[in-house]
Parts: structure tokens; C-alpha cells; sequence
């Protein structure tokens, strides 16, 4: 009888149901990825903030500085996320596996990234182009995935251009005072912009 039951579920699951389920799925992500790119506005500017604080302190005669200018960086832009987040909960709809995903994806990111950079400059063994290239591997794999979630094609654009710097820092493998402009810019052509304009997306579908 169980078999029977299991058979008779599976028969039921027509393409047309899956296909309304992905296309649920992906429109409760255009709504969410809506709201988060108010996140992704907040990191592009203290990121920007951050890389072009940097570059003055490293071209200028103030004594060096990383934690410094990166502390208040990430504890301001933690912050602001928190707030945001609190601002605009998930709903029940949002509660689906590919969003969860999705969520995970950025949080994995982050977590990668500000573990590698704390724990690195506390133990000596800081290394700018592990921190350079991890950045824009991280970026752009976060982009391409919830490109493929939410179904925004452009997105891929934006992985496609962090992608581009990790060959580009990988190829010259050098690091110099200028990269830091050069990631300020990515901060907000890649990172910023897009936010903006995911965020209008969400005023527009509102």
C-alpha cells in the first residue's frame, strides 16, 4: 500500500506543478533580493569608503593603518545590515530552499572573507593579494548564484566583472597602492549599482 501511495504522489507531480513551484520560488526571490539590495548599497559604500581610506593613508605621510580604518568599516556596515534586516523581516513566502540558499550564499561570502582578514592580520600572515583575489572569487560567485535563484540575467554581468578582476590580480599577480582604487570602483560599479537598481526593482513591483 505504501508503494502504491508513493507511486500515486509521484504521478501527480506534473511538470507544469514544478514549473510553477520554480517560478514561485524565483519570484519570492526577486522580492527578497529587492530588499536585500539595500544591503548590498550599504557595503558598496563603506567598502568604497574603506578601500579609499586605505590608499590616502598608504600614498600619504599618516602612519599605517588596517584595523584602523576596516574595524569601523565592518562594525558600521554590520550595523546598518542589522538594521535593515530588522526593518524588512522575511515572510513565510520568502521561507523557501532556494532563498534559503541564496541567504547562505552572502552569509558564506562575508564570513570568508572577515575570517580570513581578522585572523590574518592578528596572526602576522596577512597576505593582500589572498585578501584581493578571495574577495572577488567571493562577490562573484555570490552574484552568479542568486542570478540563477531570481532569474535576473544582468546579474551575471556583475559576477562576470568580479571575475574578471580575480584574473586580472591573478594574471599580474601584483598588488600595488593602485589596486585599492581599482576596488573602490568595483565597489561601486559592481556592488553599489546594482543594489540601487535591485532596490528600485522592488519600488517598481511594490
Amino acid at each position: 500500500m505504501e508503494q502504491t501511495n508513493a507511486d500515486t504522489s509521484k504521478e501527480t507531480r506534473s511538470p507544469e506543478t514544478d514549473l510553477a513551484l520554480i517560478r514561485a520560488m524565483m519570484q519570492a526571490g526577486r522580492k527578497r533580493i529587492g530588499v536585500d539590495g539595500i544591503l548590498l548599497v550599504v557595503w558598496g559604500v563603506m567598502l568604497t569608503l574603506g578601500f579609499t581610506a586605505q590608499y590616502i593613508v598608504i600614498m600619504s605621510q599618516y602612519p599605517h593603518m588596517i584595523l584602523e580604518i576596516w574595524i569601523p568599516v565592518y562594525v558600521v556596515g554590520f550595523l546598518l545590515s542589522y538594521l535593515v534586516e530588522k526593518r524588512n523581516p522575511r515572510t513565510p513566502t520568502e521561507n523557501n530552499l532556494a532563498l534559503k540558499v541564496y541567504a547562505m550564499t552572502w552569509k558564506a561570502s562575508g564570513i570568508s572573507i572577515a575570517v580570513y582578514f581578522f585572523l590574518s592580520l592578528l596572526s602576522d600572515t596577512f597576505d593582500p593579494m589572498i585578501i584581493t583575489i578571495l574577495t572577488t572569487v567571493c562577490f562573484g560567485s555570490s552574484f552568479f548564484v542568486i542570478s540563477v535563484i531570481t532569474g535576473l540575467q544582468k546579474l551575471k554581468f556583475v559576477a562576470a566583472g568580479w571575475w574578471l578582476l580575480t584574473a586580472l590580480f591573478s594574471i599580474f599577480n601584483t598588488i600595488g597602492p593602485e589596486t585599492l582604487l581599482i576596488l573602490s570602483a568595483a565597489s561601486i560599479f559592481l556592488l553599489l549599482i546594482p543594489g540601487y537598481f535591485l532596490r528600485r526593482m522592488l519600488s517598481v513591483e511594490a
